[in-house]
């Protein structure tokens, strides 16, 4: 695990094992904790989410990277809708955890996975169709070289990246960051801009990008604290239709909105 051995990897490797535990692995019975990863597949499905999907179009027999891959909620999708997927985390304990998730799904000749980072993967060259990760971008500084430059070598020739991150402007989000979030929380994360954008664009072909929740922020708040799946999907498509009006009208708030969804194609 020698990509794993720089203070920053061991730092956030213990972060995310030992305290970092939205699903309450260490706690409860694993029946119930399946339980709840299970249900959380379905509460992915947001708007944003459902764009990366279309990003990503057919995965038939296509083999797709997860960075980030946690519990396994996105890896059950991508397999169930016909990728060959590999998925990598920082966290043994996610990762160990994953592992029974696509067991329990039946869906272990379609998933690989591994307790890696996605700065050094140790992945053959050009393995991959699709690299897709959601909020883990956020966790690499403002820096992305390292990932770049890894991410260029185990694409394929036409290969393309599919990223889902947390901007860094919306104003309720950042008062939240800094007055609310737990302090690891604020060592590990430096949260994306849409200048970011400009760094991939050196070794990317940009596709497409497309910003969410400008005032559809607060429905994760109705999911945190008033989870019922049928008003989250509800004010997840009203917010989406407002935020469209007003993104139509005033380019320029695009910043202020909560996420980005972009695509991008490795450069021949």
């Amino acid at each position: 695990m020698a990509n794993l051995s720089n203070q920053k990897y061991k730092k956030m490797k213990c972060y995310f094992d030992f305290v970092l535990d939205p699903f309450n692995i260490k706690k409860g019975d694993e029946k119930s904790t399946k339980r709840r990863v299970a249900s959380a597949i379905k509460w992915y499905e947001d708007s944003s989410v459902r764009y990366s999907h279309e990003c990503m179009g057919s995965l038939i027999g296509k083999k797709v990277l997860d960075i980030g891959c946690g519990t396994g909620a996105h890896l059950i999708w991508l397999a169930r809708n016909g990728a060959i997927v590999t998925g990598i985390d920082i966290s043994d304990k996610r990762i160990e955890f994953a592992k029974s998730i696509i067991k329990d799904e039946g869906l272990e000749d379609r998933v690989s996975l591994y307790v890696r980072n996605g700065e050094r993967t140790e992945f053959p060259a050009e393995s991959f169709d699709i690299i897709y990760g959601q909020d883990v971008l956020m966790f690499l500084g403002g820096d992305f070289s390292l990932f770049i430059k890894e991410a260029l070598r185990i694409l394929k020739k036409d290969g393309t990246i599919v990223f889902s991150e947390a901007l860094d402007l919306h104003p309720i989000a950042k008062l939240y960051r800094k007055y609310m979030a737990p302090s690891e929380w604020k060592e590990f994360t430096h949260y994306f801009s849409l200048g970011y954008l400009d760094e991939f664009k050196k070794s990317f072909n940009i596709i497409k990008y497309k910003t969410f929740y400008l005032t559809g922020f607060f429905i994760y708040l109705l999911k945190v604290y008033f989870p019922v799946y049928g008003l989250f999907k509800f004010f997840d498509a009203s917010f989406c239709k407002v935020d469209s009006f007003f993104l139509k009208m005033f380019p320029g708030l695009n910043k202020y909105c909560w996420r980005i969804v972009f695509q991008a194609k490795k450069s021949v």
